[in-house]
């Protein structure tokens, strides 16, 4: 199998980097990384920020046609229930800009829950920063969003999406 794992910058993919070996790719026109495990092969790739350099990236990234791809990276909590350090995967993915879902593999989400994240209903992107406190309020007062957590980037093309709590709704 095929895994693409999208990190929108490297100190998110570092924890990946200390648990396994990953050999850069010399020609690739963004930070992209090799491993293996078991009998799957990992392809981890640095968007960068921002939606637009996150799609041009992915868009390439799936030229090598992986099985399954993964955003991970860090989300802010909009939910006074999610603590830093938490580790999630989302059931849905929803477009802050767009208001476009799209539903995450449930056979993925299941295999999440069992290796110990949490499951959530709606992982939100933004392509702006929800860094301020009225911010995350605003966004956590939306009926569907209230259990949540926010990201500030992501195309929405990726089949399953998981984070890691880094702040709470009044940090």
């Amino acid at each position: 199998m095929k895994v693409l794992v999208t990190f929108a910058l490297e100190s998110e993919f570092a924890p990946w980097r200390r648990m396994r070996s990953f050999v850069r790719l010399a020609n690739a026109e963004f930070p992209a990384f090799d491993s293996n495990c078991g009998d799957s092969e990992i392809r981890a790739v640095i968007t960068g920020m921002g939606p637009q350099r996150a799609q041009r990236v992915a868009r390439t990234a799936f030229d090598w046609q992986p099985d399954l791809c993964i955003a991970a990276g860090f989300a802010g909590g909009l939910n006074p229930a999610n603590h830093a350090g938490d580790v999630f995967v989302a059931s849905n993915i929803r477009d802050g800009e767009t208001h476009r879902s799209i539903a995450s593999d449930s056979r993925v989400l299941s295999l999440a829950e069992e290796s110990g994240a949490r499951r959530i209903g709606t992982l939100y992107t933004s392509a702006y920063a929800i860094s301020t406190v009225e911010d995350k309020r605003r966004l956590g007062r939306i009926e569907s969003l209230g259990q949540h957590a926010a990201v500030t980037q992501g195309p929405l093309q990726h089949p399953a999406n998981g984070g890691i709590i880094i702040d709470q709704p009044h940090a």
